[in-house]
Parts: C-alpha cells; sequence; structure tokens
C-alpha cells in the first residue's frame, strides 16, 4: 500500500489529526518521544514537551515539533506524559 493510503486509514481509525491534536494540547505538552517505533531496547526514549502546534504532512503523516529534536516527529512516535495533578 502507498503511504497515502496508509496516512487516510489511520485518519478514519481514530489518529489524530493536526486540527484535533492542537485542540486537545497545546504547545509545552510534556510528552515521552520514541524514536523508534515499535520500541526497541536498544534505543530509549526520552521525556520532552512539544515546540509547536501539529501539521499534517503531504501524505497525511501528523507531526508536531518537540525539544531536543529537529523537525517534526510523528505522533505515533509520541505518548503522552501525566502532569503534576493529572490522573488517567
Amino acid at each position: 500500500m502507498d503511504r497515502r493510503r496508509n496516512a487516510r486509514r489511520s485518519q478514519l481509525n481514530g489518529a489524530h489529526t493536526a486540527e484535533s491534536w492542537n485542540s486537545a494540547h497545546p504547545v509545552g505538552t510534556r510528552v515521552r518521544y520514541w524514536p523508534v517505533y515499535p520500541p526497541v531496547e536498544s534505543v530509549a526514549p526520552f521525556d520532552t514537551t512539544t515546540r509547536s502546534e501539529a501539521w499534517a504532512l503531504g501524505d497525511g503523516s501528523v507531526v508536531v515539533s518537540v525539544v531536543g529534536r529537529t523537525g517534526g516527529v510523528c505522533l505515533s512516535h509520541i505518548e503522552l506524559l501525566e502532569t503534576k495533578g493529572e490522573h488517567t
């Protein structure tokens, strides 16, 4: 399958769009970034914060900038972290 079809399938299956991510998660949201996904033992994730709003790439993938990385990282590599006083 091509990337556009995969991206569209993800959107239809409940994945975030840039607009839905931005409305729910402001710049500065605490996240865990997984450089390799699915995770592998030899590559550890790191905790960081978002430094931009999310945006969609030409193939439909949704990315966001995080502190400590250049460019956008795909939302599939991001895990939300609990903030103080917040319970999931």
